[in-house]
């Protein structure tokens, strides 16, 4: 079931939004989202996933540990609980880099900067932990992987990795399969 994880950093490389043209180079979304932000900075995220009569959560915990001029490095810490069993994933290390191939950079309308399929976008403020964020919502449906995916995704400048929630509905083998990956908490080292 790992997965069905869905990591922060591939829903924010999925629906980039950034201009870009193939094969050039052009600054990394994921670096932008963290290298403005202190070493120790975390963020919580809680997925649900529900795939027929399978629930699991995840709690995923995304650290700013290294920063430097090119490039930054994410911890990422996991728990799983599935079918009542609770497991805890290795510790990753993710160092990423200023900038990126733009091709490498799926899931947007490049004219538009929108995630690919836009149906809706919007504005709209979000609470965690007693903060408000305002994000960009888009309303999408994609193909991924040959997989029809429809969803809706939150994002802002101000949260560290950018991404704040995102639902994802999709076919998973004659299955409907819905996630819901939210931020919980939020430490932003000053």
């Amino acid at each position: 079931m790992n997965e069905l994880r869905l990591s922060a950093a591939a829903v924010l490389l999925a629906v980039a939004v950034v201009p870009a043209a193939e094969n050039k180079k052009v600054e990394n979304p994921e670096f932008v989202a963290w290298a403005k932000y202190k070493e120790g900075t975390a963020v919580t995220y809680k997925l649900t996933t529900t795939a027929g009569r399978i629930d699991m959560v995840s709690t995923d915990t995304h650290k700013l540990v290294e920063i430097g001029k090119d490039k930054v490095v994410i911890e990422t810490d996991s728990t799983t609980t599935l079918m009542g069993k609770e497991r805890k994933g290795p510790t990753e290390k993710k160092g990423v880099t200023k900038d990126v191939e733009a091709n490498k950079l799926k899931g947007f309308d490049a004219k538009t900067g929108t995630p690919d399929g836009t149906t809706d976008e919007g504005k709209e403020t979000l609470k965690i932990g007693g903060t408000e964020y305002k994000t960009k919502c888009y309303k999408f449906k994609q193909k991924q992987e040959g997989v029809d995916v429809e969803g809706q995704i939150w994002l802002s400048d101000d949260m560290p990795g950018k991404l704040v929630k995102v639902i994802r509905k999709q076919d998973y083998f004659g299955t409907t399969m819905e996630a819901t990956q939210e931020v919980t908490d939020v430490s932003i080292k000053k």
